[in-house]
């Protein structure tokens, strides 16, 4: 088995209310489908763990600083994250083979990691010119009220708390990344369960 430890010098852990902890639920073995060989096992999170992971992102959301930060800041963030993704695309791409068996010389190798990368920075471009405040068209009827007089109408854009994603096999950096990055520059926070 590929020793994917370099990576993040942590083995086989989970990010749970901004700590590191390994797994105490069912062990996971995931399988390269190009060999068929077992790449890892490691022990999934258990259904405590997915408590706590629920409750730890509900009070980062509640009582932390990211929902209220600035759009255009919340994006200065996680456009370092996606260059911090970027500059170890080279240690990712044995990882990503190893779980999508893809050729390493193709467009699905594309698809699995570099083409993820550019969509991400186009997506914090267009989450950066979303409106936070727009006017709610209204008729021209339900602009006057019972009493005569004029209504505006406002929509607000806020965050709106926990998002729960559940990604896929397929394209799994791809499926990870698409939930992840519009969910964290709209101000949520987020539990994210890949496929095993």
């Amino acid at each position: 088995m590929p020793d994917h430890t370099s990576l993040t010098g942590h083995a086989h852990q989970m990010l749970i209310g901004g700590r590191l902890v390994a797994g105490e639920g069912v062990a996971l073995s995931p399988i390269n489908p190009s060999t068929g060989e077992v790449t890892a096992t490691f022990p999934g999170a258990s259904a405590g763990q997915f408590a706590q992971a629920i409750a730890a992102a509900r009070n980062a959301f509640d009582k932390g600083d990211w929902a209220n930060l600035s759009v255009a800041d919340r994006i200065a963030v996680l456009r370092r994250y996606l260059a911090a993704i970027r500059d170890r695309a080279k240690e990712l791409e044995p990882l990503v083979i190893a779980e999508t068996g893809v050729p390493i010389k193709s467009m699905v190798m594309d698809s699995q990691l570099a083409g993820p990368l550019r969509q991400m920075e186009a997506m914090l471009t267009l989450c950066g010119k979303l409106p936070e405040i727009e006017e709610n068209p209204l008729t021209l009827e339900e602009r006057i009220n019972p009493f005569g007089g004029f209504v505006q109408s406002l929509r607000y854009y806020v965050p709106v708390g926990v998002v729960a994603a559940i990604s896929a096999y397929n394209a799994p950096m791809h499926i990870n990344l698409w939930k992840m990055f519009p969910a964290l520059a709209t101000g949520n926070s987020i539990v994210l369960r890949p496929s095993p």
